[in-house]
């Protein structure tokens, strides 16, 4: 599916600015603001949606405006994408709520016990993975190593006498 276009989530918005008592017209500038586009896109838009030329100025009707933003939130792409939205959020929530557990292992990991995928090299750590929780978990491991055994790390990732200066 194709990248939803940036304006399409301040079509809410937009709508209920369109609500309030206002001019009959809205031009291309108020296109801009009300939706966040470009001068171009704004153009684009109304050519789009049946704008006509008044004084000079490239105009809507407010209420056609309005009526046009509702096909598109009534539409397929929009509600796919709002459900998809909607889905995220639900997983983003379960996530963030759900306890982080690791494996009973050695309150004192040395460098030398790091898991396999850890690799700490002079100037760069490197940490390989499977799955999101294997990462976190070799992440800890590491924290835990640096914490317990951080000369060891100095030596493995660099000068020794350069580490000492700076810290």
């Amino acid at each position: 599916m194709p990248p939803l276009p940036s304006w399409y989530p301040k079509i809410e918005d937009a709508l209920k600015q369109l609500e309030d008592p206002g001019e009959l017209y809205v031009t291309r500038a108020g296109v801009e603001q009300l939706l966040g586009v470009s001068r171009r896109q704004a153009i684009y838009l109304l050519h789009r949606w049946g704008a006509s030329t008044l004084a000079g100025n490239l105009v809507i009707r407010r209420d056609t405006l309005a009526g046009r933003l509702r096909a598109i939130r009534k539409g397929k792409i929009f509600v796919d994408e709002e459900q998809r939205l909607a889905r995220l959020a639900g997983e983003l929530r379960r996530a963030r709520s759900a306890p982080l557990r690791f494996a009973a292992g050695p309150a004192a990991v040395k460098v030398a016990d790091l898991p396999e995928g850890v690799t700490i090299e002079p100037g760069r750590i490197e940490v390989r993975f499977d799955t999101p929780r294997q990462g976190v978990e070799r992440l800890y491991a590491l924290a835990k190593a640096l914490v317990n055994d951080f000369g060891a790390f100095e030596r493995a990732a660099g000068d020794h006498e350069q580490s000492a200066n700076l810290g």
